[in-house]
Order: C-alpha cells, then sequence, then structure tokens
C-alpha cells in the first residue's frame, strides 16, 4: 500500500500543483488494520478554488486510472525507492522507529528480524508491483467530500 500511495503522491502534485496550478499541495495517506477485521483505506485530499474542484477531482482519478493502466514511471519508481530506503536507513538508528517497528511485527505475527531486511524489500519492488497494488486498492469504490465555504455576507463589510 505504502508504495502505491507514494507514487501516487508524487504523480497528483506534478499533475495538480506543477501542470495545472490549481493546488499548493495534495495530501495523500494510507491505512491498514489486521485486526479486529482485515482492511485498508486511502485517503486523498487538498485545498482549491471551489470552481475548481470538479475539475481537479477528474484530474485525481485521471491519475489513478493511469496509475492502474500504465503503472508507475521508472523515474517515480527511482524517488520513491530512493526515500523509503533513506527513510529506513535514518529510521534504524532512532528507538521510536524501533518501537513502531516491533509492536507492527508483534501485532501482525511478523518476524522481528524482518526489520533488518527492509530495504532490500525495498530495493526489489517491481513497478508491476506497484500498478497491480493500484488496480486492487482503487476500485473507484470512494466517497467524495467537497466542502465548499458559506459565501460571504455582504453586511459585515
Amino acid at each position: 500500500v505504502q508504495s502505491t500511495v507514494d507514487v501516487l503522491r508524487i504523480m497528483l502534485r506534478e499533475n495538480l500543483r506543477e501542470e495545472k496550478g490549481g493546488v499548493y499541495g495534495v495530501g495523500i495517506r494510507g491505512a491498514t488494520e489486521k485486526f479486529p477485521v482485515e482492511r485498508y483505506s486511502i485517503t486523498i485530499n487538498f485545498t482549491c478554488d471551489p470552481t475548481e474542484a470538479e475539475a481537479l477531482i477528474r484530474a485525481v482519478q485521471e491519475e489513478i486510472v493511469s496509475l492502474q493502466e500504465a503503472g508507475p514511471s521508472a523515474q517515480n519508481m527511482t524517488k520513491v525507492k530512493e526515500t523509503q530506503k533513506k527513510t529506513i536507513e535514518e529510521g534504524l538508528q532512532e528507538n521510536e522507529f524501533w518501537m513502531s517497528q516491533l509492536v507492527f511485527a508483534y501485532k501482525h505475527e511478523q518476524n522481528p528480524a524482518n526489520i533488518l531486511s527492509q530495504a532490500d524489500k525495498v530495493e526489489a519492488l517491481e513497478a508491476s508491483q506497484v500498478q497491480e497494488a493500484a488496480r486492487q486498492l482503487f476500485d473507484m469504490n470512494y466517497a467524495e467530500l467537497v466542502l465548499v465555504p458559506e459565501p460571504a455576507d455582504e453586511s459585515d463589510e
């Protein structure tokens, strides 16, 4: 889930912010749970001019479809792998990282020794795996929420 979210984050930032200039930033977060019921969620959010919301939502959907159909670019895969490996390398030096990884391993009944091979798993990650994950994760079963500010009351001016 995380690698797919990381690739999509880059794609959305490049499209919505850099190409369209419609947002300052795009937030995307993935979460998984194993207990009590196995499930996942991915949240994408951004702030924009309300008149641009529909077009930007369509652009998000188009990027998701692009990831599902064409997969991530080699450049985006390289960016994601480098960032994830750096995060792991730095994390291995921090107690907080170890604590969260050990708790995760315990809760998910995994071997804690796997923590030491995370960078190798990142290096072995293939674009086709990210593409397949996008196909499974983004089935377009989603909720779309648009918060629109109330019009300004002219009597307040």
